[in-house]
């Protein structure tokens, strides 16, 4: 007689345990996953940026020096420049960094930028880490 009240109260206590630990990590798990994503979304659109940039460089340059980038260019590439210091690792932020160091005229972590231009950049850099960070991106 006892045994089918063991098996009922088995059934309803695994149930409850079930659903318990559905409702604890299932947001957890989706927020995970949701933050992942949507960081590649962003590394992706940063990618396309750069690429279309370097495009419109590559296309426009002049082999006798005639060619320098527009106001625009250097604003654009600056806001990627940004974002690839905050959302990339330090292997790929040398390696384009040293693709910009071969633009001339461009502003970034360059020898050509005032003291206080590098210190804004840097405070900008770390905004952007701690509004990524706030946000579960990085």
């Amino acid at each position: 007689m006892n045994e089918p009240l063991t098996v009922a109260l088995v059934s309803a206590g695994s149930a409850i345990a079930g659903s318990l630990l559905t409702i604890f990590f299932s947001p957890r798990l989706q927020h995970y996953f949701w933050t992942r994503q949507r960081r590649v979304e962003i590394q992706h659109s940063v990618i396309n940026e750069l690429n279309r940039l370097m495009s419109e460089y590559i296309v426009k340059y002049k082999g006798d020096g005639s060619y320098r980038p527009s106001e625009e260019f250097h604003q654009s590439l600056a806001t990627v420049t940004a974002q690839v210091t905050t959302l990339f690792s330090a292997a790929s932020l040398q390696l384009f960094n040293k693709m910009t160091n071969l633009i001339p005229y461009t502003p970034g972590i360059h020898t050509g930028f005032t003291l206080y231009q590098q210190e804004v950049s840097k405070a900008r850099d770390a905004a952007l880490r701690s509004l990524y960070q706030e946000i579960g991106l990085l």
